[in-house]
């Protein structure tokens, strides 16, 4: 007898595709509760696309899964870094948002020099180092995925 019904197997999210989610939603609460935009600012129109077009366009990246996922050592590391280096750009995020309280709205705010922790000891832009280490992990990732 033939079967009418077939079962088919869904698989969930694999755990590079959760750890994306994980990084879009936590940038959309940065962009929310922590960074402080000033009401005069301005972005031009081709930044403002091209941003989420960005955001819209990189969940494509992730969509081919491997169908039997391994989790090796060397995954297992892939995904503890990212998982550190999303939590560090967070940080620096936040001391970046900070360095902003006293900043009146009328006027430029007045960072100065950057503060002397986490990584603002050895770089001036730790959260795009951060960011540009999330990506590197994504990509050895998605490649043993292949």
């Amino acid at each position: 007898a033939t079967a009418i019904f077939h079962k088919t197997t869904k698989w969930p999210l694999s755990l590079t595709q959760k750890t994306l989610y994980i990084h879009l939603f936590r940038r959309l609460y940065e962009c929310l509760f922590v960074h402080k935009f000033r009401p005069e600012s301005e972005m031009h129109i081709a930044g403002c696309i091209l941003g989420i077009g960005h955001y819209v366009v990189l969940p494509l990246a992730f969509t081919r899964q491997s169908t039997h996922p391994e989790l090796s050592l060397f995954s297992t590391i892939c995904f503890l870094w990212n998982f550190w280096m999303q939590w560090e750009q967070y940080m620096h995020h936040k001391i970046l948002a900070n360095m902003r309280q006293g900043s009146t709205t009328t006027s430029r705010p007045a960072y100065g020099l950057p503060p002397n922790r986490r990584w603002f000891n050895v770089c001036l832009c730790p959260h795009y180092l951060a960011e540009i280490l999330i990506y590197a992990s994504w990509a050895v990732l998605l490649a043993q995925q292949e």
